[in-house]
């Protein structure tokens, strides 16, 4: 792969960077990533920082800024900055379930993008009558109305390993992703 190199060498070196930049920063969190430039990805593979609020250089003094690159000993890692909207609990009066026609799974969370609103559960309830997670399925959603569950979206993405017992689960994966509709 492209970037495996670059990549072993950012996670070698992502503590120190994490350590250097939040000890100035008011970050949220981190994670490996490829930057976003103008609104557009690129194909830069560096360490992406999470805030609550993106401040103007000129507002921030040099030691507050995440510079756009780190020099780590011999190396020099890109950075990000990506705006991390506050997170609010949803508290449900019963658990939410998800059901594509065959298996049914809990809901995870919902997301919200310029591409629109999203929810995120277990892909094996999200591959429809026909089982196969190419197949768009519609996704319907039951919120404590007993035998009721309303259409709600279609599944999008689906990323699982299927087949694997309870006993010799490890690595398994199990997440899909769905829109919602009005």
């Amino acid at each position: 792969m492209a970037y495996t190199k670059q990549l072993k060498r950012i996670l070698a070196l992502r503590k120190i960077a994490d350590d250097r930049v939040g000890s100035n920063t008011d970050i949220l969190g981190s994670m490996i990533g490829l930057k976003f430039t103008a609104g557009k990805l690129t194909r830069r593979l560096g360490i992406t920082y999470f805030v609550r609020e993106k401040i103007p250089k000129l507002d921030l003094s040099p030691r507050q800024r995440i510079p756009a690159k780190l020099r780590i000993d011999d190396s020099q890692i890109t950075t990000d900055v990506v705006l991390w909207p506050f997170m609010e609990e949803q508290i449900l009066p019963n658990e939410t379930i998800l059901f594509d026609g065959q298996l049914q799974g809990t809901l995870t969370c919902f997301g919200a993008s310029p591409l629109g609103t999203f929810g995120i559960s277990c892909a094996h309830c999200l591959t429809g009558i026909d089982g196969n997670p190419a197949t768009p399925t519609k996704v319907s959603a039951y919120a404590g109305i007993p035998g009721q569950f309303p259409y709600v979206g279609q599944s999008i993405y689906l990323a699982y390993t299927p087949g694997m017992g309870i006993l010799d689960n490890f690595g398994y994966l199990d997440c899909g992703l769905f829109d919602l509709r009005d």
